[in-house]
């Protein structure tokens, strides 16, 4: 964007206007209505309450902005939570625009990187549900812009503005640290007038900025911003195939294009080109080593630098066009990068569910397709959270307990706290393997009737089905403990059957 002229600077606004009001109606129109499953329902919660925990729930910055939107939007909660992301995601398509398009001096270059970032899977899926990470990625691109602008123009503003969000985008999420290696890289390679003053700059700013996120790590009892629950380990096999398959569905046909790019700007643009593979590198590797169910959303970073590398691509090839031609490959281009992936991502489902093959981790749930859920991004229309957790907490009888994992367990208390609907019913999560559920549905089961959401190796169910009879009821399953002087192998005893009748004439 150096020496552009007062037009041109509202031209290319103008542009990235455009382009993020139009996904932006795109994330609205496919916005998830209502509150989903796990931790989009916590997130959804935390938006109405503005409480922040430890551990997972202890994302500051998102609940802040969350919850903010959330009071002043005459909007159900849940949805208020959605929208967050969908506004961060199109600002994140704006501020993609604009870097690409001053990287390549090409807008058409910055409306083919932008669209497919919007159109890409992952970036879509979270975009449209209660996350974190659209929120997250508008403060890693807007450190990318910022460095880049610090470039051609070394003022120390600039710099002290990149580093202070670099440390203030970590109470977004800790996924930034990835990033380290390549800002230090470009902190020490970028040619300034005075290093000791920039390096001074620099600290300054990622002091300041990290200060908020240092304080939430040293308070007692509290949990870093954004800790994940998860191991690290070396890369497998299984992994980068896994990882493979992730890169093919966000960019379809466009990979060719984006490695074409990545190789024009290392012939170009030598210091940037090793800034963006930093970055890059950062975040496969970690993606590739951490274990987690949703490993998948950890190359997010990579993905918006694979845009910029697209749009690299897309600059290198038009420019060696002219006239008709190259309209006919820009049209092209934009199809590929915002026609073919709605397309590819309804059929793929579709196709799965055909054959009968689940690919996810996803576990199963009431009024859940794991292949279309996960696959396909729009979430308008979608409400079967909410319909699992009205109905189970309408099935239940009063004062009941219920022990539940993480995933139904979050519509549930959304339902309950936020709309008020069955305060009279207990519900906990315990994690298995600890020998602690079994105590706790004994203790409970004195004065309240014990339920379990699911029979799914979240429960020790080897350890329960010694002292309780499971029976279905309704969506959840009743635990209906034995008579002490019952064998554990006895069925059909109940308080009021005719086994617990004659048991206790007995």
């Amino acid at each position: 964007m150096k020496g552009m002229n007062r037009r041109e600077l509202l031209t290319l606004a103008l542009h990235s206007l455009a382009i993020s009001g139009g996904v932006l109606l795109l994330y609205l129109a496919t916005l998830a209505p209502t509150v989903l499953w796990g931790d989009d329902a916590e997130f959804q919660r935390l938006a109405f309450t503005g409480r922040v925990g430890a551990g997972v729930r202890s994302y500051p910055l998102w609940v802040a902005v969350a919850h903010s939107l959330s009071r002043w939007l005459p909007a159900e909660a849940a949805w208020s939570a959605n929208l967050v992301s969908a506004l961060c995601a199109a600002l994140v398509v704006g501020v993609l625009f604009v870097l690409v398009s001053g990287l390549t001096h090409s807008r058409p270059a910055g409306w083919v990187a932008g669209l497919a970032l919007a159109f890409s899977h992952t970036f879509w899926l979270h975009a449209v549900r209660a996350e974190v990470y659209t929120l997250f990625l508008l403060g890693y691109v807007l450190v990318l812009a910022l460095l880049w602008g610090w470039r051609l123009r070394p003022a120390g503003g600039l710099l002290l503005a990149a580093f202070g969000l670099a440390g203030l985008t970590l109470l977004a999420h800790r996924l930034l640290l990835t990033a380290w290696p390549a800002l230090g890289y470009w902190l020490v390679r970028v040619p300034k007038p005075r290093p000791g003053r920039a390096y001074a700059l620099a600290l300054a700013g990622l002091l300041l900025g990290g200060l908020p996120f240092l304080l939430l790590v040293l308070l007692p009892g509290r949990g870093a911003a954004g800790e994940i629950e998860g191991e690290l380990g070396l890369v497998r096999l299984r992994d980068v195939g896994l990882g493979l398959g992730f890169w093919g569905y966000q960019f379809l046909f466009l990979l060719p294009l984006g490695v074409w790019g990545a190789w024009r700007q290392w012939r170009a643009d030598r210091p940037g080109a090793v800034f963006l593979g930093l970055l890059w590198g950062g975040s496969v590797l970690f993606a590739l080593s951490f274990r987690v169910n949703d490993q998948y959303v950890f190359y997010l970073p990579a993905y918006l630098v694979f845009a910029v590398w697209l749009g690299w691509g897309a600059a290198d090839w038009l420019a060696r066009l002219a006239g008709r031609a190259r309209a006919v490959w820009l049209v092209g281009l934009l199809l590929l990068a915002a026609g073919a992936p709605p397309l590819v991502y309804r059929l793929t489902p579709a196709a799965l569910n055909y054959l009968d093959l689940d690919l996810l981790p996803g576990r199963d749930v009431p009024y859940r397709d794991n292949n279309l859920f996960f696959l396909y991004p729009p979430k308008a229309g979608y409400d079967g959270a909410r319909r699992y957790a009205a109905e189970v907490l309408a099935s239940l009888p009063p004062d009941a307990a219920l022990l539940a994992d993480w995933t139904p367990l979050q519509p549930l208390l959304y339902l309950q706290v936020v709309e008020g609907v069955r305060p009279d019913v207990l519900l906990v999560q315990i994690h298995p393997g600890r020998g602690q559920q079994l105590p706790w549905l004994l203790a409970q089961s004195r004065t309240r009737p014990v339920f379990l959401a699911d029979l799914e190796r979240y429960y020790d169910l080897a350890e329960i089905e010694t002292r309780f009879e499971l029976l279905p009821y309704g969506l959840v399953y009743q635990a209906l403990p034995y008579p002490p002087s019952t064998p554990c192998t006895a069925v059909g005893w109940w308080p009021g059957s005719k086994a617990a009748t004659s048991t206790a004439r007995s």
